[in-house]
């Protein structure tokens, strides 16, 4: 799987597909803002395909984006999970802030070699009809693996 890039999240659909993909796995796999980074560090852990950057290189993601110090007014990364997560309406042109696009790619990179089967098209299908019905974030790799996993 092919690490994210700058490139990547400067596209607006791609972040408005990312954002509604959260959301939609949220929703499926019982996420809440403070078990998201919990979540998604086992979903790391567990990835069978490796990362690699543009020239083919085995990259280790920072999860260290991740932490922050909690203090009056640093707030918990879960408020960030929270605003993140969200779905983004038709008519909002979604964007990422300079200081967490780190944390974007971390977690969109995640994500894409996670399920590459639904994430394909981030970014890429100007239909909205198709995108509005496309988010399944689980494949059927994942589910199977899931109902494996379950069986005694």
């Amino acid at each position: 799987m092919r690490r994210i890039t700058e490139a990547d999240i400067a596209n607006p659909e791609f972040i408005r597909d990312l954002k509604n993909y959260t959301a939609a796995l949220a929703e499926t796999q019982g996420l809440t803002c403070y078990n998201w980074l919990d979540w998604l560090t086992d979903e790391y852990r567990d990835l069978q395909e490796p990362i690699v950057d543009g020239s083919g290189r085995l990259v280790f993601l920072n999860m260290e984006v991740f932490e922050l110090p909690e203090t009056d007014t640093v707030p918990s990364i879960s408020y960030w999970f929270r605003d993140f997560c969200t779905r983004v309406p038709p008519h909002v042109r979604p964007h990422v802030r300079v200081e967490v696009r780190d944390r974007v790619i971390v977690l969109a990179t995640i994500l894409m070699a996670r399920d590459p089967t639904g994430t394909r098209h981030f970014g890429q299908c100007p239909d909205r009809e198709f995108r509005r019905h496309s988010y399944s974030p689980i494949s059927a790799q994942h589910a199977s693996r899931s109902s494996s996993e379950a069986a005694p």
